[in-house]
């Protein structure tokens, strides 16, 4: 969590009574979330991830478990001054818990009461931070990527290059780390790079082949870009079925996906006015929902 506009300082929520670094209000309750930078709280987050259900439910789990996490939460513990107690991380539902998403695309969402505010996503600089336009302003815009983790996936892309390599599109697709010459001969209506901005791409994109992480997910739909989805992990196929369940793009089975499918299931987003329908309000909705800005407002009233 960032402290909203006022500073690009990882908020840091401290031992009762004491208070926030950055913007003095306190005091904050008694656990920490450590800056992303963090390796510890990454891996603790990662293996606590791993025993959730989709967008976030916890699912049954043997006590093992905390036992588990135990030695993680020592070392997190004495590294930052704070008590962290495993089964806390799985099993606590706190007073106010904010949620990076909008209500409507959380699954049952009606059934979340006051202690959760859905303030969707927040871009923050990113949106203007590095420009991206198409060298041709008539071509429509086909962004493919599948993230910065699961994507060491060659055979992806040269099935991206068969599908589209003859148009309509002009393709901006992320690689990662992948040696490019080894996806062969590049049409030159592709644009192949390590990584793009992405706020930046989506502004221009008639659609978005993407592995459907959350953050991609909601960026998508933050500026109205249909979605076709090729999961590489549980977690973000639970966010392409919820996608597709709400009629906002479609998903694919990375183990089955041809270029035919793939060509194919572009062309139905893109050109679906009832896609576009829900599309657009979706946008309404999260472009509504405050993010950071309305963050900051429901910390301070409920720090009051």
């Amino acid at each position: 969590m960032r402290c909203g506009a006022r500073s690009s300082t990882p908020w840091r929520r401290t031992a009762a009574g004491a208070s926030c670094p950055t913007c003095g209000t306190g005091p904050h309750r008694d656990r920490i979330e450590a800056p992303r930078s963090s390796w510890r709280a990454r891996r603790l987050q990662h293996r606590a991830a791993a025993h959730r259900g989709p967008l976030g439910r916890t699912k049954a789990r043997p006590r093992p478990l905390t036992a588990a996490l135990a030695d993680d939460c020592a070392e997190f513990s004495a590294e930052h001054g704070v008590v962290l107690d495993p089964a806390n991380i799985l099993d606590v539902t706190e007073k106010l818990n904010l949620v990076f998403i909008p209500r409507e695309f959380q699954p049952a969402g009606d059934t979340f009461d006051e202690r959760f505010r859905f303030i969707g996503p927040s871009l923050g600089s990113r949106e203007h931070d590095e420009p991206w336009s198409p060298a041709d302003p008539d071509a429509p815009v086909l962004f493919i990527s599948l993230g910065t983790v699961f994507n060491d996936r060659p055979e992806f892309y040269r099935t991206c290059i068969e599908a589209f390599g003859e148009g309509p599109y002009q393709v901006a697709m992320s690689v990662g780390g992948l040696d490019v010459a080894e996806l062969g001969d590049m049409p030159p209506t592709f644009d192949v790079r390590p990584h793009f901005p992405q706020p930046a791409v989506l502004r221009h994109a008639a659609a978005f082949v993407s592995h459907a992480g959350m953050n991609s997910t909601m960026e998508s739909l933050y500026y109205g870009v249909g979605l076709i989805t090729v999961p590489q992990m549980l977690e973000q196929a639970a966010n392409a079925g919820r996608a597709q369940e709400l009629g906002l793009g479609e998903q694919l089975d990375a183990a089955t996906v041809t270029a035919e499918s793939l060509r194919a299931a572009v062309a139905r987003v893109a050109s679906d006015s009832a896609v576009r329908a829900n599309l657009d309000r979706m946008r309404k909705v999260i472009r509504e929902s405050g993010g950071a800005v309305r963050g900051v407002d429901v910390i301070e009233e409920y720090l009051r």
